[in-house]
């Protein structure tokens, strides 16, 4: 999280974006992931961080317990592309449907949560409210 903080700091400053607010867990709803709100010119993204594993998506606002809206942004992707120890997952990557060799990976808890809230997108896994 640490990494995380110091990368997302330098991006922002990077494409010239305000931080509204820090990377952090959602404290009312228990989720896998940090977030991070930046401001671009008149734009708002949500930087999403797996807390597991460095990956890296990118979402707009949604309520604290809504699936998150993946959305590509060509500028954030391109500034972190210069931290190779993040992967940043695209939105055509975040909305594919898990397939058996992928949930085949996972630990026994995982897949009783995976079978418990049936998520239908690969983002839903990484990022999720059901941890």
């Amino acid at each position: 999280m640490r990494a995380f903080r110091t990368v997302y700091h330098a991006v922002a400053r990077d494409i010239s974006a305000d931080v509204i607010h820090n990377p952090r867990r959602n404290p009312d709803v228990e989720c896998n992931f940090a977030d991070a709100l930046l401001q671009i010119g008149d734009d708002r993204v949500v930087v999403l961080l797996n807390c597991f594993h460095p990956l890296v998506a990118f979402a707009s606002e949604t309520d604290a317990g809504a699936p998150p809206e993946f959305r590509d942004h060509s500028d954030l992707t391109h500034a972190f592309s210069g931290y190779p120890d993040f992967t940043i997952l695209s939105v055509a990557t975040l909305i594919q449907p898990p397939t058996a060799e992928m949930l085949s990976k996972l630990a026994t808890a995982e897949m009783e949560q995976f079978n418990y809230w049936k998520p239908s997108r690969i983002g839903d896994i990484i990022f999720n409210y059901w941890d």
